[in-house]
């Protein structure tokens, strides 16, 4: 039984990497771009990055670096000023406590992103 589980794992591992390959070279051929891109370019493209980019309001291209610096890191950094640059603005003053909760969703929803390919690319796509 593990065998099996461990093909049907392989097998979607491989094709998702064939799927981000025929992204990128879509991409490419779009934007007449040669760089070699990764897992954290993906992001933008697929519809759980752009879902959450839009219902949450964030810079675009700050989330961009964060998730690409997450995957180089190998993990989701929660404290520091990256997650900051990436957040709406937001008064840290307000009674509700906004900010914090919309700080914990995002660093909830990015994270669960990162950990559900990270796992698959092994980092390295």
């Amino acid at each position: 039984m593990s065998i099996v589980k461990d093909f049907l794992f392989l097998e979607k591992a491989m094709s998702f990497y064939l799927l981000l390959e025929q992204l990128d070279e879509e991409l490419k051929e779009a934007n007449g771009r040669n760089d070699n891109q990764g897992p954290h370019f993906h992001f933008l493209l697929c519809p759980q990055g752009m879902e959450v980019i839009k219902d949450e309001n964030l810079d675009r291209d700050a989330t961009y670096t964060f998730v690409k610096n997450a995957f180089r890191d190998g993990s989701v950094a929660t404290t520091g000023t990256s997650i900051t640059n990436v957040l709406p603005p937001v008064s840290r003053f307000s009674k509700t406590g906004e900010r914090t909760k919309i700080r914990e969703s995002v660093l909830f929803r990015l994270s669960k992103f990162f950990e559900r390919f990270f796992d698959i690319s092994s980092g390295a796509l």
